[in-house]
């Protein structure tokens, strides 16, 4: 009897947790875009030209803007610029960069990163956003104040172009560089085209899953020109 009431409540937890997982969504959808709606100025018709982050110091949450959002541009960096000295504040870029060398010892899992979501292999951080095709466009995580400044002085955010499979491809990373190449992480095909891969930090507890770099071949998603002018947002009411 013991063990048939531990199955039902388990299910049931399954069951709430699927159907509340669409409210959450929304719920955080919300949120972010309201604070948006404090750093951001509605744009032409344009969209942004230039990567965006965020960092919200009241939740230390943050978003990575992968692609353009064609709703916002950017608008005011002051919050930043008070911690971050001004010839960090970009992009740090390689080129002909030994992509090979750096990713060689990091294991490729042969299951996309969306099938392993979908298999409850992983689990995502918080909830990443895609578009129709299965391409991620942005990154939802855990990112304090301190963190987030750790980060851009410690040239996290940089680009690697090079090649790999013996084609070009630009690595994006969003950690230091140990944390990225790291042979205890591991490397997820998008979907099945397998022309944009993540390189993900996998906790031994929950599975859940950290992206900590993007390797693309598709220029046209990922822009380099987008990508290399990064536009840092410090939500902090301090």
């Amino acid at each position: 009897m013991k063990d048939d009431y531990f199955y039902s409540v388990m299910i049931l937890l399954v069951i709430f947790s699927i159907m509340i997982k669409p409210v959450k969504k929304i719920r955080r959808y919300r949120e972010r875009r309201s604070i948006l709606k404090k750093i951001f100025k509605l744009s032409n018709g344009f969209g942004g030209v230039s990567m965006v982050i965020t960092c919200d110091a009241s939740c230390s949450m943050g978003y990575i803007y992968l692609t353009r959002d064609p709703k916002y541009s950017y608008y005011d960096p002051k919050k930043i610029e008070k911690y971050i000295k001004k010839e960090k504040y970009k992009m740090w870029v390689e080129e002909n960069a030994d992509v090979n060398g750096l990713i060689s010892n990091i294991p490729i899992k042969h299951k996309t990163y969306n099938q392993a979501i979908a298999d409850c292999d992983i689990t995502e951080e918080y909830l990443n956003d895609e578009n129709e095709e299965g391409y991620l466009t942005g990154i939802e995580l855990n990112l304090s104040k301190n963190k987030f400044i750790e980060l851009i002085n410690g040239k996290a955010f940089k680009l690697y172009r090079g090649l790999w499979k013996e084609k070009e491809c630009m690595v994006t990373t969003f950690d230091i560089t140990d944390k990225v190449f790291n042979s205890n992480n591991v490397i997820y095909p998008m979907n099945k085209n397998k022309d944009v891969y993540l390189i993900c930090d996998v906790s031994k507890q929950w599975n859940i899953c950290t992206i900590k770099g993007l390797i693309s071949f598709r220029d046209d998603l990922y822009s380099y020109e987008y990508l290399m002018t990064p536009k840092f947002i410090l939500v902090d009411k301090k």
